[in-house]
């Protein structure tokens, strides 16, 4: 791996999550970004999204359904208008992806409850895989008596009609990133320098697509 510039990042205070990503480069070499943001949202122990509720002053930061119920509430007129497009199917998926507290859904389900057509056809999904914020979900939401998935391939299995909403989800997704160097595409890895996380680039050039 070749290294770009000074972009190394010093460590923090080891963590278990980066002694397991320390390891993990240390015995199998530099990694793609795409793992390294995988490690630190979703593992399986330790992953930011896995470990603790990150919304609210206690938490890490604030979304717009915990400010204002507006939101969701607009989001939910969507909902009827969606399904009216589709025809009215007499049943049909409302699937959120990271539905956080379950905030956002309330507040779309106070609207769309308004229309019993729409409310009775409707089966609500939540993709999540945080435990603590699937209970708060449950006690959210329980009224509409959701169903959990844990992957967006289960959306495959579905066989009525989705509409789906997700707020701040694909923005925290893990990425593959490409630099250009010398007249070729490099995937952008993740080593270690000096005990250091460090950028650097794959020494085989991205094929042709």
């Amino acid at each position: 791996m070749s290294e770009t510039g000074s972009s190394k990042q010093a460590l923090p205070p080891e963590t278990p999550l980066m002694r397991e990503i320390r390891l993990l480069i240390e015995t199998q070499g530099p990694i793609s970004l795409s793992r390294y943001m995988q490690l630190c949202l979703t593992h399986p122990q330790y992953g930011f999204y896995k470990s603790h509720d990150p919304l609210g002053k206690q938490g890490d930061f604030v979304t717009a359904p915990e400010i204002s119920q507006l939101f969701g509430e607009m989001l939910g007129i969507w909902t009827l208008i969606q399904w009216r497009v589709l025809g009215q199917p007499e049943t049909f998926d409302l699937v959120e992806l990271g539905p956080g507290r379950g905030t956002l859904m309330a507040d779309a389900m106070r609207v769309i409850s308004k229309d019993p057509a729409a409310g009775s056809a409707l089966r609500l999904v939540l993709l999540e895989t945080n435990p603590k914020l699937i209970e708060l979900q449950r006690q959210t939401l329980a009224l509409h008596e959701p169903e959990w998935i844990t992957e967006i391939e289960q959306l495959d299995e579905r066989s009525h009609p989705l509409i789906v909403i997700a707020n701040e989800f694909f923005d925290a997704m893990p990425i593959v990133q490409h630099q250009f160097q010398n007249g070729h595409w490099h995937e952008r890895l993740v080593g270690l320098g000096n005990k250091s996380l460090t950028w650097g680039l794959s020494p085989s050039p991205v094929p042709p697509s």
